[in-house]
């Protein structure tokens, strides 16, 4: 077990970071830093995607090309870090504070002629800190506890409201930086990430503060967010003053003037760049099977790079614990097992569970591909003798590869997906670890098979019939969670993957079964868009009805078929 080096979710440029900007963000980059050079503030430009598809490393490559500009001082914030701040103007003026005094530092007067205005502006902003900050102490980043009052105030104070007391700082603050102008051309760019990471109060606070206090001459502000979300905050905010027709989405667009939507990572030269860069840094012996089947890792991650990340470092985890329940120094199972289980399971989860535990019926999948005389790849339908389409569930499988090209391709035309199927003992060992109990908001819950005699169905059947009920076996608010269960039998069933969607039976399956087999179900959450997989065993057990004893011998013997 020493191949363990994980990928890491750093944004570019972020801790040292030296990943490839290998989704092309370099062009945008420059482009919106030009537009901040050249744009007269205040302005703010937002930067819009979702969680994990980018963001903050693109603004990390904007504020690199930022530094370049001797008159540009660009100071970066992360959001969520003001969580405990009661006014985040304080913490965000103390960053400014921070950034502007070792820019001065840093560049000799030779090079920037106006480091001692700089410097004058910045002793400005210690000043106006010292006059913000209310009565008692207050932890500021990089400057440790500041201990004064609100100006001129004589004697003891009198006691005052808490939005008596905001509404003072706040407006104290406004008259103050109006007084103050950053010496041209200089300006200072404020990156504020994760605002969509925050508390919707503090949100709207950071929002306010960049809106009535900030918005002056020299100042240009980058917002990293998922718009979806931050309006959502601001809706329900507002909502929860009683204005009920507030609309979130104008009230952003009026404090951004330039929207910058994330470039889809949904083209496939773009994602597939990504998912080869970050197959360099994993040990090789993992790159070369992955490499087989990179073209299906982006779309199975919803083309989002934090996500694919994850799902590699599962892979490494998984094949490593898989090993060692192995216990077999000789043996070991490729991480493209795993990989393709996962796929499988997840995005095509009916052929996955009538394949991953049916040697006849992978095999029988596994010659369907070939070249025919004239070098075609297709289905060689006709080089199947008879008794192989008659595999219980083939005709269910090639529906499903008719209706999703990436299903077939995946199992058929990659060199993994070919051993998934032929190496039966690896796809079992493999598959084992994605199948988990049930558990619900941390409680396990089991999936109950109850079986009994159906004596009076043998004839019809020419075979020892047995009735079978399956449910979820849970308290009234656990069931209350549960949208619909989705249960998966043997590929003998004619019709082998049944939804139950009745949640007053305990979505109950009932069928006949005439042997013993495994049945698996998905357990679909009200609040969750994946499922929860169990699996439990069908064992035949000779009784009259769910907990009797087992039914006499006489009686069984009188069932049997003559």
């Amino acid at each position: 077990m020493t191949k363990l080096q994980l990928l890491h979710d750093r944004a570019l440029r972020e801790g040292g970071c030296s990943r490839a900007d290998s989704l092309g963000f370099e062009a945008y980059a420059q482009v919106l830093a030009a537009a901040v050079r050249q744009t007269a503030g205040p302005f703010t430009i937002g930067i819009f995607g979702e969680w994990g598809s980018g963001k903050t490393s693109l603004m990390g490559l904007i504020q690199e090309r930022l530094k370049e500009d001797p008159n540009i001082f660009p100071v970066w914030m992360t959001a969520w870090r003001f969580e405990r701040e009661q006014y985040p103007l304080i913490p965000i003026l103390a960053n400014i504070l921070q950034e502007l005094e070792e820019s001065a530092q840093g560049r000799p007067e030779a090079e920037n002629r106006g480091a001692k205005a700089l410097v004058d502006w910045g002793e400005s902003i210690r000043n106006l800190l010292k006059k913000l900050t209310i009565r008692g102490e207050v932890g500021l980043p990089f400057l440790g506890k500041i201990s004064c009052e609100l100006a001129g105030a004589k004697g003891p104070p009198a006691p005052e409201s808490p939005l008596k007391k905001e509404a003072g700082i706040y407006y104290s603050a406004f008259a103050e930086l109006n007084k103050l102008r950053l010496p041209a051309p200089m300006k200072i760019v404020i990156l504020m990430d994760d605002l969509d990471r925050s508390f919707p109060d503090l949100a709207l606070k950071i929002l306010e503060t960049i809106k009535l206090i900030l918005w002056q001459p020299g100042f240009v502000f980058i917002l990293g967010v998922s718009r979806r979300v931050i309006t959502a905050y601001l809706q329900r905010l507002y909502e929860s003053f009683g204005l009920q027709d507030f609309d979130g989405a104008q009230y952003l667009d009026k404090i951004i003037q330039l929207p910058f939507y994330l470039p889809p990572t949904s083209n496939k030269e773009r994602i597939n760049n990504f998912v080869a860069s970050l197959l360099t840094e994993i040990d090789p012996e993992y790159k070369n099977v992955l490499q087989g089947i990179q073209d299906f890792i982006g779309p199975f991650c919803a083309h989002n790079p934090r996500t694919i990340i994850r799902f590699i470092n599962n892979l490494i985890i998984n094949k490593n614990i898989g090993d060692l329940i192995l216990n077999d120094n000789n043996k070991t199972v490729p991480i493209g097992f795993y990989a393709v289980s996962e796929i499988l399971q997840r995005r095509h989860s009916s052929t996955f569970h009538l394949l991953y535990n049916n040697d006849l019926l992978s095999e029988s999948l596994a010659v369907l591909w070939g070249r025919d005389n004239n070098g075609t790849e297709r289905f060689l339908k006709e080089d199947l003798k008879e008794p192989k389409r008659q595999v219980p569930g083939f005709s269910k499988i090639e529906r499903d590869l008719t209706d999703s090209p990436e299903l077939k391709e995946l199992l058929l035309a990659t060199d993994m997906g070919k051993e998934w199927l032929e190496k039966h003992e690896y796809r079992k060992h493999a598959t084992e670890l994605y199948l988990s109990r049930l558990i619900i908001t941390g409680q396990e819950v089991p999936l109950v098979i109850e079986t009994w005699r159906a004596p009076g169905r043998d004839k019809e059947f020419k075979c020892k019939m047995y009735r079978v009920n399956a449910f979820i076996d849970a308290k009234e608010d656990i069931l209350d969670l549960i949208d619909e269960v989705t249960y998966y039998l043997h590929g003998s069933y004619p019709n082998p993957v049944r939804a139950v969607a009745d949640r007053s039976s305990r979505f109950k399956l009932k069928e006949l079964a005439w042997g013993p087999s495994k049945l698996r179900a998905a357990v679909k959450l009200k609040h969750q868009e994946e499922p929860i997989w169990v699996e439990g065993e069908i064992i035949l057990l000779d009784r009259s009805k769910p907990g009797t004893p087992p039914l006499p011998a006489e009686v069984l013997a009188n069932a049997q078929l003559n």
